[in-house]
């Protein structure tokens, strides 16, 4: 984040999605990278990623006066990704987007690929785009202040890419006394990645092999 963030903040307005949690959690990043940005807080929970949050955003957006050159940042675990994606692929059309994974399960997977969405009548995901985001920051910051479960969660989807994809099969066979080191997890996050980078190119909108 140090090396890539001043760069893709500079020289246009920017507009930061972020949730209750990691607002209160990383006071001294937003201040740091965002102190110039209009900042939207989501109250944090599934429960946000709705019509109503979204049509706020998008007003936050058009009263803070962005336009096409603008950029949208979203700060967060999935939810701030998938909604903050969304508005970035609404507004105006599309502007924009740089993905800031907070989770291990979003920066493994979710925070990849360009899938945004919001909930509706109670079905997940069920109006959405796919947008892919200029850029996407992994940071391992994050993962300090983790609970166990999010870690957990995170786990199972890197399990995921080790039954896909042999090497990382043989990493985790080799440090199965490390899956509850966060560094260790980190790690695995790069080929996790890469994976799921090779997915997408060959199949953007899920219509073969996923």
């Amino acid at each position: 984040a140090k090396e890539r963030l001043p760069r893709l903040t500079e020289g246009q307005k920017n507009f930061v999605v972020t949730d209750s949690n990691v607002f209160s959690l990383y006071g001294t990043f937003f201040s740091e990278y965002f102190a110039k940005s209009e900042i939207f807080v989501l109250p944090a929970g599934e429960e946000s990623k709705n019509f109503g949050a979204l049509s706020e955003i998008l007003t936050r957006m058009t009263r803070a006066g962005l336009h096409r050159s603008s950029r949208l940042f979203a700060v967060g675990g999935g939810v701030v990704g998938d909604i903050g994606g969304l508005a970035a692929a609404l507004y105006m059309r599309g502007i924009s987007c740089v993905q800031v994974p907070t989770t291990l399960l979003a920066q493994a997977d979710s925070g990849v690929g360009g899938k945004t969405a919001v909930d509706l009548g109670g079905v997940k995901n069920v109006v959405g785009a796919f947008y892919q985001p200029c850029e996407v920051i992994v940071d391992p910051m994050f993962l300090s202040t983790l609970p166990p479960r999010e870690i957990k969660c995170g786990l199972g989807e890197l399990v995921k890419y080790a039954a896909l994809d042999g090497g990382i099969f043989e990493i985790l066979k080799a440090n199965a006394d490390k899956l509850s080191e966060r560094e260790f997890l980190f790690s695995l996050i790069l080929p996790s990645v890469k994976h799921k980078a090779k997915v997408v190119e060959e199949d953007e909108k899920e219509t073969g092999e996923r």
